[in-house]
């Protein structure tokens, strides 16, 4: 080999290696920082399009949410959010595109999701103890997500779960290359995720939206006695603790639940209402175990 082609070679080789570099940098997550502190939120006023995970932390005396909108067809998220405020019908440019399920006080949790150019608005829409929607007592924000979107990739799953009818997990991975495999199984104590900061990754399926909610509690606890306190304003003693979940995010696409997970038993459901009944009264939940 000559010195000519040797160099050219090794130019070869080195913008290869330049463009895989950029195509990972491309797809890495950026973070979205949401804070909810006693009276609002705060967070960027832009972010760039593409894989974003956006991270809620709850420094707020109640559970909150990170609901995210989507504003189309060029109208602004200061006009989405004046019109929310108003109180007026939600009209079809402003739509679901995901966020964070509600998180209790004091913790961080987020979700990983693809997020295409445009602007956006996020907010909670649980009720406050007189029954008035939280984004009215100041938890609402306006973004822009700028730039050239790409789909996003996440590599430290944990466990996969698809999200239809029903909700099935299919495997468990860690980075060790410890695989196991589930075929719709729930998690139980023999097969539990282990404790720490993990990624469960949510397919969600053809057909219609869901909300899902990632809740610590006792497995005694009926579900529906925990949607109706949360529901209700979070009266009195919670029967479970919300450890974040997904807001409410349209078929057909992959999101990444991410959180800290500390021991005990913890349920997924979809609270998103289904006709006459929310998903988890027509079996659209499960339960894990983490050790």
């Amino acid at each position: 080999m000559t010195a000519l082609t040797a160099t050219r070679l090794a130019a070869l080789l080195l913008g290869a290696a330049d463009r895989a570099l950029a195509q990972t940098a491309a797809s890495a997550p950026r973070v979205f920082a949401i804070t909810a502190t006693a009276t609002r939120f705060e967070a960027p006023a832009e972010v760039a399009a593409g894989p974003v995970t956006f991270t809620l932390v709850n420094r707020a005396r109640v559970a909150v949410e990170a609901q995210l909108l989507a504003v189309r067809d060029d109208h602004t998220p200061a006009e989405a959010i004046e019109l929310l405020l108003a109180g007026q019908p939600r009209p079809d440019w402003i739509v679901a595109a995901g966020g964070v399920g509600p998180l209790a006080p004091g913790l961080r949790a987020g979700v990983t999701q693809s997020l295409p150019p445009g602007s956006y608005v996020v907010l909670s829409l649980l009720p406050d103890t007189a029954r008035v929607p939280q984004y009215r007592r100041g938890y609402i924000t306006g973004f822009r997500a700028t730039g050239r979107g790409v789909l996003a990739r996440e590599d430290s799953i944990v466990a996969e779960l698809n999200v239809g009818s029903r909700f099935q997990f299919l495997r468990i991975s860690y980075r060790n290359g410890r695989r196991i495999s589930l075929g719709g199984r729930e998690l139980s104590l023999a097969t539990p995720i282990l404790r720490g900061e993990r990624a469960l990754e949510v397919n969600i399926g053809q057909g219609q939206s869901h909300q899902i909610a990632l809740v610590r509690m006792d497995s005694s606890v009926v579900l529906r006695h925990y949607v109706a306190w949360l529901a209700g304003g979070q009266r009195g003693r919670a029967p479970g603790r919300p450890w974040g979940g997904v807001a409410v995010t349209p078929p057909g696409r992959q999101v990444w639940i991410r959180a800290r997970l500390e021991p005990g038993t913890y349920w997924l459901l979809c609270t998103a209402p289904h006709g006459a009944r929310r998903g988890f009264e027509t079996g659209e939940y499960t339960q894990f175990v983490v050790r």
